[in-house]
């Protein structure tokens, strides 16, 4: 076992609490990385096949609801799926939804990404495209509003995701222009 406290106080600090991390970090050290893959394949395997592609496909938006779950499953009703997954002990509350812990996330991303790019470049358009219609139903002169501003920073994560150069030019403008917003 480590003995060690610092050791096992950054263990517990990494895992935020999520026992399969812990476990996985005991065995392998505090580093995380290998802990965070071994960890990420565990809740896969933990998973009823039928809902893998949830566990996948929610990890895509960096907070839940169930509109954004809708986005990312594809699918047009969502209550089973997105009950389930913020169920789920890698699904935590937040004040603006639910999110996954961030190690388990950034594993099912690189998962999601290996087996199809074609996959994670649409999703992530998706998304970009719901937060840009949100955004626009609560801000629909296109100023900045205060309340549109998160929308706009997801849907500009989103954009950057699909790797494209246009994206990376209207993020650019996007930063530029909440820079000049007073």
């Amino acid at each position: 076992g480590i003995r060690n406290s610092s050791e096992c106080a950054e263990m517990v600090r990494l895992s935020q609490g999520l026992p399969i991390l812990l476990v996985s970090m005991t065995i392998g050290g505090p580093e995380g990385g290998e802990a965070a893959a071994s960890a990420g394949g565990s809740v896969l395997r933990s998973v009823p096949a039928g809902l893998r592609r949830v566990a996948v496909s929610g990890a895509f938006p960096r907070c839940l609801n169930r509109d954004v779950v809708s986005k990312a499953l594809n699918y047009s009703t969502p209550d089973d799926a997105f009950d389930w997954l913020v169920g789920m002990p890698f699904v935590r509350p937040v004040s603006e939804g639910w999110k996954y812990h961030e190690l388990i996330r950034h594993e099912l991303l690189k998962l999601a990404h290996r087996e199809s790019p074609k996959h994670w470049t649409d999703t992530h358009r998706e998304l970009a495209e719901h937060y840009e219609s949100a955004a626009s139903e609560v801000d629909p002169d296109g100023r900045m509003a205060q309340v549109a501003f998160p929308l706009l920073r997801e849907q500009i994560y989103h954009d950057v995701c699909t790797g494209s150069s246009s994206a990376r030019k209207r993020a650019n403008r996007f930063c530029l222009k909440a820079w000049d917003t007073d």
